[in-house]
């Protein structure tokens, strides 16, 4: 018979197995066309997304104290549009940012110039562009989208692109610069956070941060109540742009949101520096590691316990039965949660349980497979031993009278 492996390096050497289980499914799930839809779901999936749904459930949101969403959804023309701009900027507001390109000219020419006013005279507004035609070998832009009036007054001007995949899956980053035609350009949230603070907030560099979206109430104001509440409007930064446009619609972890509360929750996390930090790769290996070979620890230990101590056969059954030892893993993985979860609510840190959750699931075929390679005459043992019992359960007791015959 061949000498059993140490406990730690039998531990190690599962939680391993556990792994390979686990990436050969996701290798077979995300090589096969026909399981598109869980491909898309396992991709949008996140820890931190689990850990927004707590923060929703623990209690009410705070109410911002920085941002505020004026809704221009249903003003009919650009002359509501500028005469709610125009209010705005008459109550003093520290930043403003517009969420709506101006394309070409109107009929109505007075509208026009009024835009072309407010846009030349105050320096604290960001107008949004877009950004077209992203050339993947040169990773850039090269075309764009500007209001009318943006060739010539040199007023504050950011894309409202947001990073997106091919299904429109669950926005968490918000851009920070982007190349266009060889020049760096600037997203529409890092330029009303950096006019808030009156400096660059950070480098200007082709890369995205993560959002924070701990729960918010950001005051809203239709654009026909900014002059009934000057105070909401003062020394703060208000985004202007719809609230009730289904085509201006995201989902987020949150859920479905508009896009102008998006850009809020985006420049609020660039203003307060609270971007959510992932761990790095090998951490978070490492870490899945460390949390899988604790966990299939805790199940041995328990079910030797079990077995050396409830002396009840019914009891000792049960105890050790898929259904107990199953709620034991799914209380160690709520507890595993709930850490990940005051990590991510103290220090903005998220801690990707996903992969040790996922092999802590396959632990018992993990078990099973090390018995096969590295214990191949368990089964013979096991079932000799059964037989021994068997047979002697059988044999009639010493002294008795069928004995003596």
């Amino acid at each position: 018979m061949k000498k059993k492996l140490p406990s730690p390096i039998k531990y190690i050497i599962t939680s391993v197995i556990a792994f390979l289980v686990v990436g050969f499914y996701a290798l077979v799930c995300f090589n096969l066309s026909f399981l598109g839809p869980v491909q898309r779901a396992l991709n949008n999936f996140s820890m931190t997304d689990v850990y927004y749904q707590i923060l929703q459930s623990t209690g009410a949101a705070d109410t911002s104290s920085l941002i505020t969403i004026v809704d221009m959804t249903d003003l009919p023309d650009r002359a509501a549009i500028a005469s709610g701009l125009q209010d705005i900027v008459d109550a003093g507001p520290k930043a403003v940012g517009i969420d709506i390109v101006f394309e070409g000219l109107k009929p109505d020419t007075l509208s026009d110039e009024w835009l072309r006013e407010i846009a030349s005279t105050n320096d604290f507004i960001t107008w949004s562009f877009k950004l077209l035609d992203y050339d993947g070998p040169t990773q850039q832009y090269t075309d764009e989208v500007h209001s009318f009036f943006a060739a010539d007054i040199a007023g504050k001007e950011g894309y409202t692109n947001m990073p997106r995949d091919l299904y429109e899956g669950v926005k968490r980053k918000t851009p920070v610069g982007r190349m266009l035609n060889g020049r760096m350009v600037t997203s529409w949230v890092n330029s009303v956070a950096d006019t808030y603070a009156g400096a660059p907030l950070m480098p200007i560099t082709v890369s995205d941060i993560n959002i924070n979206f701990r729960p918010q109430v950001f005051p809203t104001l239709h654009a026909s109540e900014v002059i009934a509440n000057p105070d909401l409007i003062k020394d703060r930064i208000v985004c202007y742009g719809t609230m009730k446009e289904e085509t201006d619609m995201h989902y987020c972890p949150l859920g479905k949101i508009p896009g102008v509360e998006l850009l809020a929750y985006a420049v609020n996390t660039v203003v307060q520096h609270s971007s959510v930090r992932l761990l790095p790769l090998w951490l978070t290996l490492l870490l899945s590691l460390v949390i899988v070979v604790l966990t299939e620890w805790m199940v041995v230990s328990y079910c030797r316990a079990v077995a050396d101590r409830v002396d009840n056969d019914y009891w000792r059954t049960f105890m050790l039965s898929a259904i107990v030892v199953g709620f034991i893993k799914f209380l160690w993985m709520a507890i595993l949660t709930y850490i990940g979860f005051m990590v991510f609510a103290l220090w903005h840190v998220s801690v990707n349980l996903g992969w040790a959750f996922s092999a802590i699931a396959f632990l018992y075929t993990a078990e099973q497979f090390y018995k096969v390679v590295f214990e191949p005459d368990h089964k013979v043992h096991a079932l000799a031993q059964r037989l021994m019992w068997q047979t002697t359960a059988q044999l009639p007791a010493a002294g008795t009278g069928e004995a003596e015959k």
